[in-house]
């Protein structure tokens, strides 16, 4: 019914008006009353608003989802429909499709008060540290959480990018069946305190942390608790506890996959929705890559735009000093040439900042959430392969079950836990990939909306800026 209204108001409001182009607007830059500094960008009146002016709302067309997407968070009114639950270190049955050593115990569940979100995640950068062994950023935690099973409600730690890489690896460790969001890549920079990659890191880690905060059964654990609440010395101490596991972790993990790597030949999984996505998953992934490049190469393309414009600047405000001394009329247009080319400057530099926040760094973030996808349907394919193995078994052992009927019984329980943990995998998995699927979906449209509308605000003020400097010469 929305698209449907939504046609109609498009087809009976076909103007430009209606989007907020004014062919009439002769609203120029004045050179000699206005003149702006490089911290000053041009602002013009003819701005397009593709947000306010869209006939089809996106914000509230998600099947009645009460996700926030943009802040990260889940509204109260989806927080009541979660169940809370209380950490407790009793072991479970089957609790496998979960976590290696059970932590996490549902009971009764626990709403947080009206009007309050459960959880509110900010980061900050915190100290920039250079010592004689290695430089690294720290950041900043501030929470303010709802849960009951938290000390407090509001509190700050400060932690660096070693930490968040020790939570997510607790998190494979213990959630395979459950899509982990990526952290960002690795520093690939010389200077580790560059203004805009710490910028960068810290807005992603922030990002990190508010998806897991939003995830109704992720933010329950007990590591992604203590990696938030723990003071320093408690957390080293933890992180240090955890790095013998980690070592067994790794030897466990090469031995799964090598097993793994023999039996996935043989295994026929039956349900073609995994499969397709699967292939469907690595192929938007390399696009996604390469989409993603494209956009940093024309970054490259826009900077060295922003140099030429810079040398054209000077040019022209020196050929204005030299016409000027002769008395020439050319040293006003001269001048109005290089103020022209000052505000083109400008007006790339906007242009750059937004293509990398809003489509560079969404695509480059998106494809490392789609190789943790694979790595969850890989996981999948895994306990597949292990009930398969153990269907085998059980059918040798069926034909001597008279001769054996102790590991016959031993064997058949084992087949039953495979076979549920396998199937609750699989119903986990899938799960996932739904609400990934309309996360992608709604992020990147509203990063192409962003795009969409910085390049025709672009647009619209390069022609002011040409229309006024042609009304000053006629």
């Amino acid at each position: 019914q929305r698209r449907v209204r939504g046609k109609k108001k498009m087809q009976n409001n076909n103007n430009y008006t209606s989007f907020g182009y004014n062919n009439n607007n002769q609203t120029g830059y004045n050179f000699e009353e206005n003149r702006y500094s490089l911290g000053e960008p041009y602002q013009t009146q003819s701005t397009f608003d593709y947000q306010n002016q869209s006939s089809f709302d996106y914000q509230t067309n998600q099947n009645n989802q009460n996700y926030d997407f943009q802040n990260q968070s889940i509204e109260e009114s989806q927080v009541s429909q979660i169940p809370q639950t209380q950490v407790q270190t009793q072991p479970q049955n089957l609790t496998n499709v979960y976590l290696n050593e059970p932590q996490v115990v549902v009971q009764q569940a626990v709403t947080p008060s009206s009007s309050e979100k459960a959880f509110e995640i900010n980061l900050a950068v915190a100290d920039l540290v250079r010592d004689n062994f290695s430089n690294y950023v720290t950041y900043s935690i501030k929470v303010k959480v709802s849960l009951p099973q938290y000390k407090q409600s509001t509190f700050t730690n400060v932690r660096r990018y070693s930490d968040f890489d020790w939570l997510r690896e607790q998190l494979i460790q213990n959630f395979r069946a459950y899509l982990l969001p990526p952290l960002p890549e690795k520093s690939m920079v010389m200077d580790r305190f560059d203004k805009d990659f710490v910028e960068y890191r810290r807005r992603e880690l922030e990002k990190f942390l508010r998806r897991i905060a939003s995830h109704p059964f992720l933010r329950t654990v007990q590591t992604f608790q203590q990696f938030l609440e723990l003071k320093d010395q408690e957390f080293e101490k933890l992180k240090s506890a955890s790095s013998s596991s980690i070592i067994t972790s790794t030897f466990s993990f090469f031995k799964t996959n090598k097993v793994l790597n023999i039996i996935s030949p043989a295994v026929e999984d039956k349900s073609s929705y995994f499969s397709q996505r699967q292939q469907y998953f690595t192929e938007v992934e390399n696009s996604l890559n390469a989409l993603a490049s494209y956009f940093s190469s024309l970054g490259a393309k826009r900077q060295e735009i922003m140099k030429i414009h810079q040398c054209m600047q000077a040019s022209s405000e020196f050929l204005s000093k030299v016409e000027k001394e002769q008395q020439s009329a050319l040293s006003v247009p001269f001048l109005q040439f290089a103020d022209v080319s000052l505000q083109l400057q400008l007006l790339q530099q906007e242009l750059l900042a937004t293509e990398k926040e809003t489509m560079t760094d969404t695509l480059k973030d998106y494809a490392g959430y789609l190789s943790s996808a694979k790595e969850m349907l890989n996981y999948r394919l895994q306990k597949l392969g292990e009930l398969k193995e153990c269907e085998i078994r059980m059918s040798k052992l069926q034909r001597g079950a008279a001769t054996n009927p102790t590991e016959y019984q031993k064997v058949e329980k084992e087949l039953n836990d495979k076979r549920e943990i396998f199937d609750k995998s699989t119903a986990i998995c899938k799960e996932e990939i739904e609400k990934f699927e309309a996360s992608k979906c709604k992020d990147i449209k509203e990063a192409m909306q962003s795009l969409i509308q910085t390049h025709m605000n672009y647009e619209l003020k390069a022609i002011d800026l040409w229309k006024s400097w042609l009304g000053r010469l006629q």
